[in-house]
């Protein structure tokens, strides 16, 4: 896993604008039961590929993620196994609307090998503020276009017909929708 960006939180939100920024996300073509998802953000160029796999599903709870930000329900978190090492994404709601408008702060925290230690340690890979409407517009879209695209249940399933797996195509995005037009 490669990733760019800053390791740590900054001590004070304010002491600087940097961290505010819009949020991208991309999804790769299923292949063999897994799927990239390639976080990026204008907030110090941050970016982080996270593996995602058919054996541990993350897609039924990103969308749960995502409804309960569109309901104000912060913070909220979920955490994508990538069969092995853990990745948890949360969005909690920043304290004052920065200048730029930012009013959530939206990390992924990893599991990391400290070879020192020689333990797993849990430190921030991914880290940024954001506007939650661009979060939430930016993942639903996002999503919704990547399964009427470039989705592939064959891929995803590992190309083994035998495995029994919901279809991502039936995802409640339109409930998704919904709670993101209600949005306060």
């Amino acid at each position: 896993m490669k990733m760019m960006g800053p390791r740590e939180y900054p001590k004070d939100w304010s002491s600087s604008c940097l961290w505010d920024g819009k949020i991208s996300v991309h999804l790769g073509y299923p292949s063999h039961g897994w799927v990239l998802l390639s976080l990026l953000t204008t907030a110090y160029n941050g970016s982080l590929v996270i593996h995602l796999s058919e054996v541990f599903d993350p897609f039924w709870e990103m969308v749960d993620w995502l409804k309960a930000i569109a309901e104000g329900n912060l913070p909220a978190s979920f955490t994508i196994d990538e069969e092995g090492r853990c990745k948890e994404f949360i969005a909690s709601s920043l304290a004052v609307e920065s200048a730029q408008g930012s009013d959530i702060e939206f990390r992924v925290n990893g599991d990391f090998w400290n070879q020192e230690k020689e333990q797993l340690e849990e430190r921030c890979c991914f880290l940024t503020k954001a506007t939650r409407k661009q979060l939430l517009d930016e993942f639903s879209s996002r999503l919704e276009s990547w399964l009427s695209r470039d989705y592939d249940q064959a891929g995803w399933l590992g190309g083994d017909p035998d495995i029994l797996c919901w279809d991502l195509r039936k995802l409640d995005l339109e409930g998704l929708k919904q709670s993101i037009q209600n949005m306060g």
